[in-house]
């Protein structure tokens, strides 16, 4: 792990994001207080994921538990092949209920690693027979041949509604696809820093519109989340998920 972590480490293209990230870890916006305060918030308004979907629609979240069952079963045994640790899977089964129930055609996520929420959105797209991907990742530093492992649990069958791009949210945002000028659906899951979040929200920002649906990954880590439904009085949702919080921006 060491070796490829050193020899990342010294890609000139890899600085300016490593620097990002130190500062960020210097950042008094992701300090233990911050922390605690924004875990005290989700706590707060948190509410049960499942019943959110099953009250919408319940033969919908039927089919999604079905689909996270079964995305379960066949991802495990793919990542058994892999040495790399390459981090855990989040709430598929939501990311494909929500992609089902709203049929989005242009959407985008920050942060896929192994591909868990990138099978799970292209599933649902590939269900609703439209909609396309386009997803912003950076490969690990601290594994051999980490581009390899990007996306490793898509299917083949899948990726023809799917553009990957992994130079880091700062230069793949620059090249989203032109026939598009608005977001429908929106996961985030990259940069966990109150920094990293902002920039890329404000990169995005023209194509965030009224009707666009935001997923956030890991909203307990700061207050960037509670910043930015206030500050844009944005309807939305909190679900306690395993041990953290998923945030939800919805219509």
């Amino acid at each position: 792990m060491l070796k490829p972590m050193i020899k990342n480490l010294f890609v000139i293209k890899n600085w300016p994001i490593l620097v990002r990230k130190f500062k960020g870890r210097l950042d008094a916006r992701n300090s233990s207080t911050a922390i605690n305060e924004a875990n005290n918030w989700c706590k707060q308004h948190a509410s049960s994921m499942e019943d959110y979907m099953n009250e919408l629609d319940p033969e919908l979240f039927k089919e999604s538990i079905e689909f996270s069952i079964q995305h379960k079963e066949s991802t495990e045994c793919k990542l058994r092949k892999i040495e790399a640790h390459l981090g855990g899977g989040g709430a598929v089964e939501l990311l494909y209920f929500l992609i089902r129930l709203y049929e989005p055609m242009f959407c985008i996520e920050t942060g896929v690693a192994a591909g868990h929420s990138s099978a799970a959105i292209l599933s649902g797209l590939k269900k609703n027979s439209k909609g396309l991907l386009f997803s912003s990742d950076l490969p690990y530093f601290r594994i051999k041949d980490p581009n390899s492992f990007i996306g490793i649990l898509v299917d083949e069958d899948l990726k023809d509604r799917w553009f990957l791009a992994t130079d880091g949210d700062q230069k793949n945002l620059l090249h989203l696809p032109k026939q598009f000028k608005k977001i429908d659906f929106l996961h985030y899951d990259s940069d966990k820093y109150y920094e990293g979040r902002k920039q890329v929200f404000s990169s995005l920002n023209s194509y965030i519109k009224n009707g666009t649906i935001i997923v956030m990954d890991d909203i307990q880590d700061n207050l960037f989340f509670k910043d930015f439904i206030c500050k844009e009085k944005k309807n939305f949702k909190v679900f306690n998920y395993k041990t953290k919080y998923i945030g939800l921006i919805i219509p």
